[in-house]
């Protein structure tokens, strides 16, 4: 069903760009004959021996053949741009289909001409006829850019949408009832302790999580952002499992500035939190990891717990927040511009791995 609308809606999308090219050709042509009645009426003799209906057929039959060129020369001016590092490759290409298109072009117009008993030569090359091609090509460009760039509008849409679901799911975890009870319970114990400092502390702790939370408007932070809120999220969890929990955020040096989509380590550290380690009793130790390896930015989440399930697959399994991140890392640097994988560990325990390149702030300003 998916298919099939898809390819329907391709030739929905054909079919109107053929349209349009029509009107475009056919308004070119009635410019052309609207110059050569003029001519006839003003210089009877600039004709020569051809008749005005043979005049008129010539012009018809050559206007339309480039409108149904146009097509083909989209195609190749969608495939062969020229980018960096392919600006020779699109040159040869292109000169090579300009000649194809005008040789062809040619032999119809001498078919043409002979046809109507008129004399008729095949120029070997017409520099009208490059100019046409270079224009048709032209408008494809701008055709093409032009649909990128909505494109990546539609894409920078679907990422503040994204973007306010991830505050939501993270509010959502965070104000969860039990969640807020066990909080506020455990700073409650800290008070009946005399540790009123650290009650103090982790109520200011608490209030800024759900300020930043509240306050990310952004798609992209540096990474020192996120892995501060990381600290305070944790920081919240390690009160309540004071006696069971130990983790640790480390950063190589010269990463804190990478941009990274803002509230995306959160959900996979509380994915970590309920599910690998919400049935160990003693030592349960997670560690959040930020490295660089040349251009790219590597981030893993790992913990000691039990493990995946058996069976276990992402398409299938994942919860909100593992496929939340993973449909943003997508949108942000396409299917082949990261990398996301789960795994058990060898020594037990889960490992969630993210590479993504790395952008400094002063190669994209953050959004």
């Amino acid at each position: 069903m998916t298919q099939s609308a898809s390819a329907s809606s391709r030739v929905r999308y054909g079919l109107r760009w053929m349209a349009i090219s029509w009107v475009v050709w056919t308004s070119v042509l009635l410019l052309d004959l609207a110059s050569v009645l003029y001519g006839r009426v003003t210089s009877p003799g600039w004709f020569g021996p051809i008749s005005v209906a043979s005049a008129i057929l010539i012009r018809v039959a050559g206007w339309y053949t480039w409108w149904l060129w146009t097509p083909a020369i989209f195609a190749i001016a969608r495939r062969f741009r020229f980018e960096s590092g392919k600006r020779l490759q699109s040159f040869v290409v292109h000169s090579i289909a300009a000649l194809v298109i005008l040789r062809i072009s040619a032999l119809v117009a001498f078919a043409i001409r002979s046809s109507l008993w008129l004399s008729a030569t095949m120029p070997f090359l017409s520099i009208s006829g490059l100019v046409q091609y270079a224009a048709v090509a032209g408008a494809a460009v701008i055709f093409d850019l032009r649909r990128r760039e909505r494109d990546h509008l539609l894409g920078t849409a679907r990422l503040q949408a994204q973007l306010a679901q991830s505050r939501l799911d993270a509010l959502s975890a965070q104000l969860r009832p039990h969640f807020l009870f066990n909080a506020l319970n455990s700073v409650a114990m800290l008070i009946r302790s005399g540790a009123h400092r650290d009650a103090l502390e982790s109520v200011l702790g608490y209030s800024e999580l759900l300020r930043q939370t509240l306050d990310a408007k952004r798609t992209e932070v540096p990474l020192r952002e996120e892995l501060a809120f990381l600290d305070r999220y944790l920081a919240i969890e390690r009160m309540r499992f004071s006696e069971t929990l130990s983790a640790t955020i480390s950063s190589e040096p010269g990463v804190a500035d990478a941009l990274v989509p803002n509230l995306m380590l959160q959900p996979l550290v509380e994915n970590a939190l309920r599910h690998g380690l919400s049935n160990s009793e003693t030592n349960a130790h997670l560690d959040v990891i930020a490295s660089r390896r040349a251009d790219t930015l590597r981030l893993e989440v790992r913990d000691n717990g039990s493990g995946l399930p058996s069976g276990w697959q992402m398409e299938t399994a994942a919860g909100v927040g593992l496929r939340t991140t993973r449909s943003r890392l997508r949108e942000h640097y396409g299917d082949a511009g990261h990398r996301f994988e789960l795994r058990t560990r060898a020594e037990g325990g889960t490992s969630v791995v993210i590479e993504i390149p790395y952008r400094a702030p002063s190669a994209r300003g953050v959004a």
